[in-house]
């Protein structure tokens, strides 16, 4: 009996050791396991933290490329801008450089005129005429109008009628289209340049006009020739509209028999006005005929109350 409980204890100790290797390995592989868990979750939050690396690294790349190319176009934009100022201060002192020695634009603008008086009466053809004034034109080399000649007699001595024609004291208070006119700078004896400006037409519809014209004067054979073309000289003045006359002027010559009294003159006029602004050149080449036989009319008026 003795054996048998002593086997029985040592059964039962046996099993106790057994169940404490069991416990203790239950623990472990539980720890294991928390292990385990926790490394998945370290891993899943490694991989969530990629992506989110991944996302930013291409919202950076993109912002990047976004920053370089406003870059590009703000140094486009810059090269543009100091290429077009490079190329308007050119503009302007070649411009100034040609007022400031006038010579050579009055020996071209000279030889043009006397290139437009030499052309043979085929050139042109009739636009208007009255009892007193032809008006020829033909188209012009300058723009896309017409360029105009206007001839008739005149009763007076050419000085006195270029007097009235040229920038001075008489132009504007006969000249019905004249508004303003003053001579901003006087470059050289005969040369000036000066701003005019004109009246607005059919009630406004037609704006107003300025003009900033170099003007120059010269003896031509026995009488004179006043001409003149404009130029970019001073800012434009917002009320008006800023027109442009290419090479024009007035022959002024006496007639053969300019003994007679009183004395007469043969007037011949060359213009080609472009008003620009949004008024159809056709619609200018349809008034200007008529314009300039008033012309003619207005100033003999002139001269005779003078």
């Amino acid at each position: 009996m003795p054996e048998k409980n002593s086997r029985l204890r040592q059964v039962q100790e046996e099993a106790e050791e057994v169940k404490v290797i069991m416990m203790d390995n239950m623990e472990k592989t539980e720890a294991r396991k928390e292990k385990l868990q926790d490394l998945d979750e370290r891993a899943e939050e490694l991989k969530l933290k990629s992506k989110s690396f991944h996302k930013t690294s291409i919202k950076l790349k993109e912002q990047k490329k976004c920053d370089n190319i406003k870059a590009n176009w703000k140094l486009i934009a810059v090269v543009a801008a100091s290429a077009i100022i490079i190329i308007l201060v050119a503009i302007f002192m070649v411009k100034m450089g040609s007022l400031q020695d006038p010579s050579a634009l009055t020996a071209r603008l000279q030889k043009t005129l006397i290139s437009y008086h030499s052309m043979d009466e085929n050139e042109w053809r009739v636009a208007k005429k009255s009892k007193d004034v032809m008006v020829w034109r033909k188209s012009s080399e300058e723009f896309h109008g017409y360029l105009y000649k206007a001839q008739g007699m005149v009763d007076d001595n050419p000085n006195r009628i270029v007097d009235y024609i040229r920038p001075g004291p008489y132009r504007l208070d006969w000249d019905s289209l004249m508004t303003a006119m003053d001579i901003i700078e006087t470059l050289d004896q005969g040369c000036c340049v000066m701003r005019y400006a004109t009246a607005g037409q059919l009630w406004n519809i037609i704006a107003p006009r300025e003009f900033i014209d170099f003007s120059y004067t010269t003896d031509y054979q026995d009488g004179l020739l006043s001409c003149g073309i404009s130029v970019e000289h001073e800012k434009q003045h917002q009320s008006y509209v800023r027109g442009f006359n290419h090479p024009c002027g007035w022959f002024c010559v006496p007639t053969p028999d300019s003994t007679t009294t009183p004395t007469q003159s043969l007037l011949t006029g060359y213009i080609q006005t472009d008003l620009r602004g949004m008024i159809p050149q056709s619609a200018v080449d349809t008034a200007m005929a008529s314009t300039l036989i008033n012309f003619y009319n207005d100033l003999r008026k002139a001269l005779k109350k003078a």
